[in-house]
């Protein structure tokens, strides 16, 4: 009975430290995600993912977006707004985009969310021809977007700063539409991965806008030479040489018509970020700040 005893013991120590060494590893590797967390993102990336999202009303839904201002608003301050694309999300959007860091530094840096998703819906906005939640229950996201800026220029005071969109796919699309019907609120736009519209139901610029046109010669979402995907025949693509004559057009020599095309690259943000020291600033948002600077 005394030896059975010592070997109870023995077997509840050996089970305690287990549990303590299990323990010890798993604390281990909260610190070293934590470590990786702080290193890898900028304090604007922190701020912006472990945000939660606000809300504004429009038109009795709460609409959601997530924001990243700056320590000081001055008189060159901007509003850039980043629309994410189909099934996507802000906060994802802004992770693998960074446009929050290389913005200047008094950049109010914008991320709305698309409508919520009803049953068989993805994420998405009403760019009048595509795509997702905001199309299929017929939103006046466009609207949303404008109200959304207005009521950020109140509250940080930012009355005369300059609006420039930036979107990826739907939200190339998105970012056209918005400009097209506002142009008097928008100072320049952002189109990657997106088109004008398809062979049913296009865009038309009428107005002259500041654009920067960005696209992956290997895309076959939004195809590069146009066409429609044998899985979704419903949207025939026009091609991203009639969305750069579209603009050419509308643009004639008053303003900036920049075109950048990449030839190994699908459809994709170019070049996305992984983590702050593999893709700290991603080649695309670098150039779509440079085309910001310009105008």
């Amino acid at each position: 009975m005394h030896n059975s005893g010592k070997r109870s013991k023995k077997r509840y120590k050996k089970r305690g430290n287990r549990k303590m060494s299990i323990i010890l590893v798993l604390l281990g590797i909260l610190a070293i995600l934590m470590a990786m967390f702080l290193i890898a993102f900028s304090p604007r990336d922190r701020g912006l993912f472990l945000q939660s999202y606000k809300t504004f009303n429009y038109q009795g839904d709460d609409r959601r977006y997530l924001i990243s201002g700056p320590n000081k608003v001055t008189s060159d301050t901007r509003i850039i707004v980043g629309l994410h694309g189909y099934g996507d999300s802000a906060r994802k959007f802004a992770y693998y985009t960074g446009l929050q860091n290389v913005a200047n530094d008094n950049d109010l840096v914008v991320y709305p969310q698309a409508i919520e998703p009803e049953a068989g819906q993805l994420n998405g906005w009403n760019s009048e021809f595509c795509c997702g939640s905001g199309w299929k229950q017929g939103k006046d996201d466009a609207g949303f977007v404008i109200n959304l800026i207005d009521s950020i220029r109140d509250q940080y005071k930012t009355i005369k700063s300059k609006v420039y969109l930036v979107g990826f796919s739907n939200g190339s699309f998105f970012a056209q539409k918005i400009a097209i019907d506002y142009p008097k609120k928008v100072d320049g736009i952002a189109a990657a991965s997106g088109s004008i519209g398809t062979k049913s139901k296009r865009l038309k610029p009428n107005s002259p806008m500041p654009i920067i046109l960005m696209h992956g010669e290997q895309d076959k979402t939004v195809p590069f030479n146009g066409g429609a995907k044998p899985s979704d025949p419903d949207f025939d693509w026009l091609s991203f040489d009639s969305t750069k004559k579209a603009w050419l057009e509308a643009n004639t020599d008053q303003v900036e018509t920049e075109v950048k095309t990449f030839p190994g690259d699908g459809h994709q943000w170019h070049d996305w970020r992984l983590f702050n020291f593999w893709h700290k600033q991603p080649t695309g948002s670098q150039q779509v700040i440079e085309f910001i600077n310009r105008q």
